[in-house]
């Protein structure tokens, strides 16, 4: 994994460089403790992402094989949404296609110790290697651990 850190945005080389991205983004305020990168059941890493951070939805299509996936339980409220979902497009180069990690923030106390708190939905444009971090929200509920397996 190789970061560039040295220009206004942080460039990375491979897809794993989101996670590195997130924790340094995360550092000030909730730091993830968890990290899941998405792959495709086609194999594929690449993907178009949309996003309803005020409805806390979010949903990938598979550049090669097509397949929309909603990830984090937004299946429920996607056809719902109050604002209308954004695609992802890269602010450095226009492209819409990217790889895409899910960071979760977790209680560290208390009676919610472990539980999700906040999860943070960020990427690496597969174009010039951009990373940046697209959606971020609390999670308002209990055991949602499963939220691991549904990026």
């Amino acid at each position: 994994m190789s970061i560039n850190t040295q220009g206004e945005f942080w460039i990375g080389s491979e897809p794993a460089d989101i996670h590195n991205f997130l924790q340094a983004y995360t550092s000030d305020g909730y730091a993830i403790h968890e990290f899941r990168l998405c792959h495709c059941s086609c194999g594929s890493q690449v993907f178009k992402l949309e996003a309803s951070v005020g409805d806390a939805a979010a949903r990938r299509t598979c550049s090669r094989c097509e397949r929309t996936h909603f990830m984090l339980d937004s299946e429920k409220c996607w056809d719902n949404t109050e604002e209308e979902p954004q695609l992802l497009e890269c602010t450095k180069c226009g492209s819409t296609e990217t790889n895409v990690g899910v960071g979760f923030s977790l209680y560290q106390e208390g009676q919610v110790k472990g539980e999700v708190h906040w999860l943070y939905i960020g990427y690496r444009c597969t174009a010039c290697g951009l990373l940046g971090s697209f959606a971020d929200w609390k999670v308002a509920r209990v055991s949602v651990r499963h939220l691991f397996e549904s990026v």
